[in-house]
């Protein structure tokens, strides 16, 4: 037998008359119960808001402590504080235990977990933030820093500038070179180089605590560390005496600053201020904001039920007893005549919403269902169908996103339209991303050109640079050749001084004109003795420059070393060579009765001379290596040059790339895109023509601290010496 909803609700209007007697007489007594169970339910409620707001100020005020003992410099204090933030740790934790002990419906019981699970995971973060904040390394290591390791270094920089400034000094005042002091004074000048970084990555350490800032100092710590014991070890190989103890007292002073430099570093790397700091903001205080959310949550449904549960209670007493004693009389005759009413408006509202819901379930939203009945059924198929008009504007605006136009507007029908809001938000991030995607496309090929820019004025600079060793190069190439020359006129003179010793023992007439020879050899003399002097200083010049070029000036200051050595023994050859000339002049007077002795003066001259033309063909050889680095250094100068070039082609592939994204982006239309590129970020651009533009100014400033030799001074004509036949 088939049940339809007409004789189903007859039936149960049947039973409900004859159930309406007894249920008004059960309402009465049940009423009475439902007032005591509301007061104790509204006793229950005023404890839970009691303990809701305990947790709160608790949790707050725990919070609170946390950030002051991080901030507490002073460790016992900031001890105190931890021990105050666990007591208001164990007064949230009682105020839990109180709350279990309560009645609490399921949303209670939900929100006190909610609480309880983001409380822990609050109290798992202040655990680790303790530990790291109360160990206070980057106070300690500044502390450290400042009081003792700032000192000591200072100790031992002034130490190594004492030895440096005394060793230059008795190098500056020698007459002759002393390789000992020339190395003691090199590795003694490194070691204020290896300080000098050394200090600088002790500061780095405690102003920049990032990982792989860290990682670097300590790597260049450990580098420089061992570069500075193996310069200290050269220099104590060659000291003596006074320098040897000067560098005993540099090296105690040294390892002092060094184990306080590796205390300050060790508390550095620790870095436990800025991890519990980054702790703070990353887990703290989000699990704070959310455990204090909960708390606050359960403090106000907790106000509420409260307010509500006491009115609800007086009021559902009164108005069940009146309803009760109005329904008892009115619901018999409702009932039958509803019963019949019902179960036909019923029967053909249902049958037109099925229809309704089984078209939109087969995807037809062209379907109608709105009524002009004022009751339940015509509402669910009005609601019907403005659930039917709002699917097909949801469609609608599908399909126009699906075209590519992201200007539809999608306006959710409500709070809860969770299809709704997810369509718009889809179109906001839509517009966002294809209008920053754009944007950054734009900045993207801007930047190119920038790029390409600054490479095509980089490899400008580098043919400048190339021109200029160019010119060097043919600058030392002309000093090559003076120097040769004046080998030749060094090899002129001591066949004049062979061929003079001869005449002098073969002619007493010829003393006369040795002793205008002799006369013009010194002046000669005077000439080589100032040209060694201006090349021992050039020499010493270049051994500065190539000491400061570091590793890529060692070669140079080896060239520079040994062409100043010869310098030298010159200056002493000329020296000897212009008093030998003196006293011939002085004893010209005499000449017949000091023949025989001005004859071994003579020989002893052109030796002497033999000697200036060794080491003039030695200065030869060291100018034609220094001509050769300038030709790598050339070399080098023309890679750079075509590495720029090759980084502009680079660029300008990075633009057409950029351009290529911004076509395909144009497919979507976003019609707030300006907005959003006028607010997107612009990246700066470089300004590589400044730089180059102060390279040349850098180069010739370093051109006029050098030597400026004149090698052409005509004082003294080469026609004052007389060629003989050889």
């Amino acid at each position: 037998m088939r049940l339809t909803i007409k004789t189903k609700l007859i039936a149960v209007f049947a039973v409900l008359i004859a159930l309406l007697g007894a249920s008004s007489f059960m309402a009465l007594k049940e009423a009475a119960e439902l007032q005591a169970t509301l007061d104790d339910m509204v006793e229950d409620t005023a404890a839970q808001l009691d303990e809701s707001l305990t947790m709160e100020a608790a949790a707050a005020t725990t919070m609170s402590i946390v950030k002051s003992y991080l901030m507490e410099p002073d460790d016992a204090a900031a001890t105190a504080l931890a021990e105050e933030a666990e007591a208001e740790i164990l007064h949230v934790a009682e105020a839990i235990g109180n709350m279990r002990r309560l009645n609490l419906t399921e949303t209670e019981e939900a929100a006190l977990q909610r609480f309880e699970a983001e409380w822990e995971e609050f109290l798992a973060a202040e655990d680790e933030i303790r530990e790291l904040g109360l160990a206070k390394t980057n106070v300690r290591a500044l502390e450290t820093y400042q009081t003792q390791s700032e000192p000591a270094y200072g100790i031992v920089y002034t130490m190594v500038e004492e030895i440096v400034a005394n060793v230059r000094e008795r190098i500056a005042s020698a007459t002759l070179r002393d390789p000992r002091l020339a190395t003691l004074e090199e590795n003694v000048d490194a070691l204020t180089d290896n300080l000098r970084a050394l200090h600088s990555y002790e500061r780095d350490l405690l102003i920049d605590n990032s990982a792989e800032k860290i990682e670097i100092s300590q790597a260049g710590i450990e580098a420089e560390t061992a570069s500075l014991q193996d310069h200290l070890a050269a220099a104590e190989a060659v000291a003596t005496g006074a320098d040897r103890q000067a560098l005993d007292s540099l090296s105690v002073a040294w390892q002092e600053w060094r184990e306080l430099m590796q205390a300050t570093t060790e508390l550095s790397v620790q870095n436990t201020n800025t991890l519990a700091s980054r702790l703070l903001k990353d887990q703290l205080e989000p699990a704070f904001d959310e455990s204090f959310a909960a708390a606050a949550a359960m403090a106000t449904m907790s106000r509420d039920n409260l307010g509500l549960a006491q009115d609800d209670a007086h009021a559902a007493y009164a108005t069940s007893r009146n309803l009760l004693l109005t329904l008892g009389a009115v619901a018999a005759t409702i009932a039958v005549v509803a019963a019949f009413w019902l179960s036909t408006t019923i029967s053909r509202g249902l049958a037109r919403a099925v229809e309704v819901a089984c078209e939109v379930a087969r995807g037809n939203l062209d379907i109608h269902a709105k009524s002009d009945k004022r009751d339940e059924i015509g509402d669910l198929l009005n609601a019907m169908d403005k659930m039917v008009v709002d699917l097909r504007d949801m469609s609608r605006a599908a399909e126009t996103i699906a075209k590519g136009d992201l200007t539809a507007d999608v306006k959710p029908r409500s709070d809860e339209d969770q299809l709704g809001m997810a369509l718009r938000d889809m179109v906001v991030k839509l517009r966002d991303v294809i209008s920053n995607a754009s944007v950054s496309a734009t900045y993207v090929a801007e930047g190119a050109s920038d790029m390409s820019a600054t490479a095509e004025q980089l490899s400008a600079g580098s043919n400048q640079q190339a021109s200029a060793a160019e010119q060097a190069s043919a600058s030392i190439e002309e000093m090559t050749a003076n120097i040769r020359q004046n080998a030749d006129n060094a090899a002129q003179t001591e066949k004049i001084a062979n061929q003079s010793a001869e005449d002098a023992r073969q002619s007493g007439e010829a003393v006369g004109n040795a002793v205008r020879a002799m006369k013009t050899i010194a002046d000669k003399i005077n000439i080589i003795q100032e040209i060694a002097r201006q090349t021992d200083l050039l020499a010493l010049n270049a051994a500065v420059e190539a000491a400061r070029a570091g590793t890529h000036g060692k070669g140079f200051a080896v060239v520079a070393s040994e062409v100043r050595k010869l310098a030298e023994r010159s200056q002493q050859a000329a020296a000897e060579i212009s008093s030998l000339s003196s006293q011939t002049v002085e004893v010209s007077g005499e000449a017949g009765r000091m023949l025989e002795t001005l004859v071994p003066n003579i020989q002893r001259t052109a030796d002497l001379v033999q000697e200036i033309s060794a080491s003039t063909r030695e200065q030869n050889v060291g100018a034609e290596q220094i001509n050769e680095a300038i030709r790598e250094l050339d070399k080098v100068i023309q890679q750079n040059a075509a590495a720029a070039e090759q980084s502009a082609a680079t660029s300008q592939e990075l633009a057409a790339q950029s351009q290529q994204l911004n076509a395909v982006i144009g497919y979507f239309t976003v019609a707030d895109a300006g907005r959003h590129a006028a607010a997107a970020p612009r990246p700066a651009k470089a300004a590589p023509s400044v730089a180059a533009k102060q390279a040349p100014k850098k180069s010739a400033s370093k051109t006029v601290e050098a030597f400026d030799l004149d090698l052409s001074s005509s004082d003294v004509s080469d026609a004052d010496f007389t060629r003989y036949a050889g």
